[in-house]
């Protein structure tokens, strides 16, 4: 017997829980357990069997939110994103509280990504290694970290892009898929073990390079 709660007419609800919430509960714990299992470094153990234990979720219920592991992949990518998008927001929101040169807010930019990934790798190996190795997941996530990186340097604001510097929309794709791909191999390379730097080297490194790659002038507010 199902035990329904909830005015006449409205969505029916099983102990105070809607059929929709608890599709959004599921969806969150099967994208938390893909998270969790890729942080572990072996991508063969994102299978239906494995993430539906790790999320406390049947097989039955995996198929009422994604089609396939692939589906999971991309949403688990896109949290991936979301989380970093939040720790970059917040270094922003801070540089607009207290206005600094475009250099300052780029570096304060770099800097919270590179916390970010310090303190989750399971984050950048997410966002960088593991969105290339995919055929599933390639297209999704450069088109994704390109929107990212085009999104940043609008929120730097126009004061902060000359006019003579960036000539003509397709030059500054060009500029941006740049930007992209090297700072993708960058932290990538540095969380990886690649570059026995501290953290401050890989910011400033990469603040001057967006800088020259760019054209922006770093005294400019």
């Amino acid at each position: 017997m199902t035990e329904h709660t909830g005015s006449p007419g409205a969505e029916p609800q099983w102990r105070g829980t809607s059929a929709a919430e608890r599709l959004r509960q599921r969806r969150s714990r099967l994208v938390d357990a893909a998270y969790r299992l890729l942080a572990g470094g072996d991508d063969s153990a994102l299978t239906i069997r494995a993430v539906c234990r790790a999320a406390n979720v049947s097989p039955r219920h995996f198929y009422e939110v994604f089609a396939d592991t692939d589906a999971l992949l991309r949403a688990t990518y896109d949290h991936a994103i979301e989380l970093l998008v939040a720790a970059v927001r917040a270094s922003l929101a801070d540089s607009q509280v207290a206005p600094m040169p475009i250099r300052g807010r780029l570096e304060a930019l770099f800097s919270a990504a590179a916390e970010h990934f310090e303190n989750d790798p399971a984050a950048a190996r997410i966002i960088f290694t593991i969105a290339l190795s995919h055929d599933a997941l390639r297209d999704h996530g450069i088109t994704t970290l390109l929107t990212f990186v085009a999104g940043v340097r609008a929120s730097l604001g126009p004061g902060s892009v000359p006019g003579p510097a960036v000539s003509s929309a397709p030059d500054d794709e060009l500029r941006t898929t740049m930007l992209a791909g090297g700072l993708a191999a960058v932290f990538s390379s540095w969380i990886a073990g690649g570059y026995a730097r501290p953290r401050d080297e890989i910011v400033a490194y990469c603040t001057q390079a967006g800088l020259q790659l760019l054209g922006w002038d770093d005294s400019q507010r």
